[in-house]
């Protein structure tokens, strides 16, 4: 994968990443890696996985 023509990579500080075992439970977290909190990256994809921030 890479990002879209004119994107950028999303660049995250320290965090622990956590793949479940059904996507559908990452449905409450926010896509936006900006949220300040933990966030659900490749969302809608079966890369899908939780990123969650060491801060």
């Amino acid at each position: 994968m890479k990002p879209a023509a004119g994107a950028d990579w999303i660049v995250t500080p320290a965090h622990t990443m956590l793949i479940v075992p059904d996507p559908k439970q990452l449905d409450s977290y926010p896509s936006d890696p900006k949220s300040g909190g933990p966030f659900v990256m490749f969302k809608g994809t079966p890369y899908a996985h939780l990123m969650v921030p060491a801060h």
